[in-house]
């Protein structure tokens, strides 16, 4: 069903394979109760490390998704911000994962697991902004608007998503995404007056917004389909209620905004004033409580707090599939140049490609896309990256030809690019 060629050169290896996919019937009863907290700003840093932790652990949690947790902010003579954190949670009890450390420095958004009660099955990063919505000079722009309304810090051009898949002890999976959004387009107090400047400015951003909650929806629709783990978003999205785009597009994804969904009655859709972070859950998962810690006061975020379970949904015999199995290449090293590419042709009748990057030392980003040409901006798929591999899946693919693309990141060798057709 697939023929696979390196450019230049002739099909290395092809491999048939029937894969068996198989789950038990099991009923779920368990829950996850998250919390999320961006602990940036408050109080000296030296004295509130120790005071966010405290907050985090009073509600008993099963997964902390953190938010602008800094390796730039110190405490005196030991941890930065974020190396802080993970000692405070470096016990057999949690596990601790960064964001990737290829991505930049900044807005850390990593997640914290607990060991006793979930088993983490993969992880990974995936930026979300590089995007063809807006133009190069559109960028600078919005760099531009920022440093004119946002003087006191600076824009950050690169945002992505962290993710968890877990597993409780009955065998239902989680997938948790954590991530957090730019500056709103609302002007800081002080900043000069233009309206023209600003509706330009929010234009801009909500483009860019817009396209990073369109690739987090598809980042849980991946996970879905690739772990059989129900997706849940969380984060610092910058706004509030379901009239912003951003938050629109998410809902429309197929989630619920799960403090929204208990208090939308009573509170008139109105947040507390430091509530301004999300957990939305995928709309088959069923939210048990939501709700803000408003004693909490190591940050100026008051954390949210959710509880999630599938209110009795089971996971169901899926039977066999058969499926192809084609090595692209083993043993791959990379070049000179930033760049390695592929070429496959995709027959009729193909209905999910999946191509698989793993193995090996170094870095580099896989990426895929329809047609002859491939680069950062331009691409159907992105790959996850986890510390074992990479994964690119399209359902339905267009038959003819595609292109992988191997961007390096560090020099890389050992690597094994493979494709699993069904």
């Amino acid at each position: 069903m697939l023929s696979i060629k390196k450019t230049g050169q002739a099909i290395l290896y092809s491999i048939a394979l029937s894969c068996p996919l198989v789950f038990s019937t099991v009923a779920i009863a368990k829950e996850v109760k998250i919390v999320s907290y961006n602990a940036l700003s408050g109080s000296n840093w030296e004295t509130r490390m120790d005071d966010v932790a405290r907050e985090v652990l009073a509600h008993d949690p099963d997964i902390i998704a953190f938010q602008e947790v800094l390796p730039s902010l110190r405490r005196r003579g030991t941890d930065d911000q974020q190396s802080g954190l993970e000692r405070e949670f470096s016990d057999d009890k949690w596990q601790f994962f960064r964001w990737n450390q290829e991505f930049g420095h900044r807005n850390c958004a990593p997640i914290v697991v607990n060991t006793d009660r979930f088993t983490v099955v993969a992880n990974g990063s995936l930026i979300l902004d590089f995007t063809d919505e807006i133009t190069e000079a559109q960028w600078q722009d919005l760099w531009d608007l920022h440093d004119y309304f946002h003087k006191s810090h600076t824009f950050v051009e690169i945002r992505y998503v962290t993710w968890v898949v877990v597993e409780d002890t009955d065998g239902k999976r989680y997938s948790v995404m954590n991530t957090h959004y730019e500056t709103y387009p609302e002007a800081e107090h002080g900043a000069p007056e233009d309206p023209v400047k600003k509706a330009y400015f929010e234009e801009l951003l909500h483009r860019v917004f817009v396209h990073m909650s369109t690739k987090s929806v598809e980042q849980g629709e991946i996970l879905r389909q690739t772990y059989n783990a129900s997706p849940i978003l969380v984060g610092d999205f910058e706004y509030g209620d379901l009239t912003d785009p951003a938050i629109k597009t998410i809902v429309d994804g197929g989630y619920s905004d799960t403090w929204l969904a208990l208090n939308v009655e009573s509170n008139k859709n109105r947040r507390p004033a430091r509530g301004i972070d999300h957990i939305f859950a995928s709309n088959e998962l069923t939210v048990k409580e939501a709700f803000y810690d408003l004693d909490a006061t190591a940050s100026d975020h008051s954390p949210l707090i959710a509880v999630i379970d599938l209110d009795g949904t089971t996971i169901t015999d899926l039977g066999e599939a058969e499926a192809q199995t084609t090595i692209i290449e083993q043993g791959m090293a990379s070049a000179e140049s930033k760049w390695q590419r592929f070429s496959y042709t995709v027959e009729e009748g193909v209905s999910s490609l999946n191509i698989i990057l793993q193995g090996g030392e170094g870095e580099a980003i896989l990426y895929l896309r329809e047609g002859e040409s491939i680069s950062r901006k331009k691409y159907d798929c992105m790959a996850t990256i986890n510390d074992h591999s990479q994964e690119c899946l399209i359902e339905n693919p267009k038959p003819g030809n595609w292109t992988i693309g191997l961007y390096k990141i560090s020099a890389y060798s050992d690597k094994t690019l493979t494709a699993v057709t069904e």
